[in-house]
């Protein structure tokens, strides 16, 4: 069974409109449900908090660590990243570009 607790991430933000905020507070807690589903982590209720200085979301019971996954990254095509001989070609990567 994977270990959980419960995680709490509160924004601490000048005045903020009343009358926008539980489209701010509903918005924050999508994105934090999106990172979570992303992130492929289980978990409880969601709950969202708003006040004109904060915003917070509070997941309960989130997995501290994600699935074990198997992830395949493919380079470049062999006939691109060797020449006639076999030898490796020269790279045309310059991270000063």
């Amino acid at each position: 069974m994977s270990k959980t607790a419960d995680f709490l991430v509160e924004l601490g933000t000048e005045e903020l409109p009343p009358k926008s905020l539980s489209v701010l507070r509903d918005a924050f807690a999508a994105g934090i449900e999106k990172g979570i589903f992303e992130a492929r982590l289980a978990h409880g209720q969601i709950f969202s908090f708003a006040t004109p200085r904060r915003l917070a979301v509070l997941v309960e019971a989130l997995e501290l660590s994600q699935p074990v996954q198997l992830i395949e990254n493919r380079g470049p095509p062999v006939k691109l990243s060797f020449d006639d001989s076999g030898k490796p070609t020269e790279t045309r990567f310059n991270p000063r570009n």
